[in-house]
Order: structure tokens, then C-alpha cells, then sequence
């Protein structure tokens, strides 16, 4: 008669914890606890409880700081190369080559690079005497940093533009609006170019006013130079 196959019995996937190492756990969570003092009792059973929830939520912390680091460096690095292609746009020799460059990078060019690609932008386009240009990327600069050094910077050299195509007018209200946010010691220079392209664009009661600012400043540290304005006063009036 055929024996009969014996049927294996199936293993199991972990080895059932010994006895004595139970044993061990237990006494070593008891020496832990009895070492938590009785106000800390609840906390310690809270954390014995959600171990696992705690355990994961810091993994979860952990992996946002390596995700926000990673997104850092990609910036970084990103800005990098947009400045070295913004420097190899600017050196480019042929005056408009180097306006037309710059333009389709500005176009395009990442916030980390945006103020200086507009000063780039501004000095090329004056440099060809493309003075709309260059108002147009001063502008742009205002528009982004209206209130910083670097915005008050192109608000002055906009003024000056502005003058150049004939609208006198519109440099007044450009260098009264950096008049209001300039240091003390520049506003007697201001005052001065205020009177002048108040009295290019017609403007003589505004141009005498601005003088004579000019002069109240200037009378007790350059008087020869308030002596002048105040024959340009004069001769306005």
C-alpha cells in the first residue's frame, strides 16, 4: 500500500518572541516608567500610545525640509546660470546686438536677475540713444522696487530721460516724487533739478518755488552757488 505524503506544516513568516525576552521589554518599560515622575505620567502614556503616529509625523517633517532644501538649491543654481547668460548677453560688443540680446532675456529673466537685467537693459537702450527704451526699462524697475535705493536710483536717471525727449514736464513730477523719499543732504541738488525742468516745461511759479528752496539751503554753505539761483530767480520773475 503507497505511504501517504506528509503534509509540511507551514513556517511562520516571524519566530514568536521567546518568553524571557518578553519578559526583558517588560521589565525595562517598568524601570522607564517608574523613573517618569507622576506629572509626566499622562504625557509618557500618550507617547507610548501614539509612538508610531509620532514617529511618522517627524519622518513627514523631515522629508519637507529635504524637499524645501532641494527646491532652494534649484533656485539657486537656476539663478546662476541666469547670471552668467545675463553677463554673456551684456558683453556682447555690437551695441545692437547686446540692446536686442538683453531684450529677449528680459523677457524671460527670473526674479533673481529681473532688477539687473533692467539696469543692463536701460544702459544698453541709452547707450543707442533709444531713449523709449530706456525710459520704458527704468519704468519697469520703478514699477517692481518703487520705494527702495535702487527705485529712487531709476526714478532720477527716468527724470533725466524724460528731459531729453522734451517732456519737461513730466521729469518735475518724477523728481518731486523723489524728493519726498531722498535723504536730507540731496534734497538742495533735487530742489535745483526740480527748478530747472519746471522752467524748461513753462512751469515759473513752480520753478521760482524750487529755487528758491535751493537758495535756503544753499546760502550758508555754497553762497555763491545760492547766488545764482537767485539771479534765475530773478530773471523769472
Amino acid at each position: 500500500m503507497a505511504q501517504r505524503p506528509r503534509i509540511k506544516q507551514p513556517r511562520p513568516v516571524t519566530a514568536p518572541t521567546a518568553p524571557e525576552r518578553l519578559e526583558a521589554d517588560a521589565q525595562m518599560l517598568g524601570a522607564m516608567k517608574a523613573e517618569v515622575s507622576p506629572e509626566a505620567a499622562p504625557l509618557w502614556d500618550f507617547v507610548l500610545r501614539h509612538a508610531r503616529t509620532i514617529a511618522v509625523a517627524v519622518l513627514g517633517v523631515i522629508v519637507i525640509v529635504m524637499a524645501v532644501a532641494a527646491w532652494q538649491w534649484q533656485l539657486e543654481r537656476a539663478a546662476a546660470a541666469a547670471r552668467n547668460e545675463l553677463g554673456r548677453v551684456s558683453a556682447t560688443l555690437d551695441p545692437a546686438a547686446r540692446l536686442a540680446g538683453l531684450e529677449a532675456f528680459a523677457a524671460s529673466a527670473p526674479a533673481a536677475v529681473y532688477a539687473a537685467t533692467q539696469l543692463e537693459l536701460a544702459q544698453a537702450a541709452a547707450q543707442s540713444e533709444n531713449w523709449e527704451k530706456a525710459a520704458a526699462a527704468y519704468s519697469a524697475l520703478i514699477e517692481r522696487e518703487p520705494d527702495s535705493p535702487l527705485g529712487l536710483s531709476a526714478r532720477f536717471n527716468l527724470a533725466d530721460l524724460l528731459l531729453r525727449q522734451g517732456k519737461a514736464a513730466e521729469a518735475v513730477t518724477e523728481l518731486e516724487t523723489i524728493l519726498l523719499k531722498a535723504p536730507d543732504e540731496f534734497k538742495p541738488y533735487l530742489h535745483e533739478q526740480i527748478g530747472e525742468a519746471a522752467e524748461a516745461a513753462g512751469l515759473k511759479d513752480k520753478a521760482v518755488s524750487a529755487y528758491e528752496a535751493a537758495v535756503a539751503a544753499l546760502k550758508d554753505t555754497t553762497p555763491a552757488e545760492a547766488a545764482y539761483y537767485q539771479s534765475r530767480i530773478a530773471a523769472l520773475r
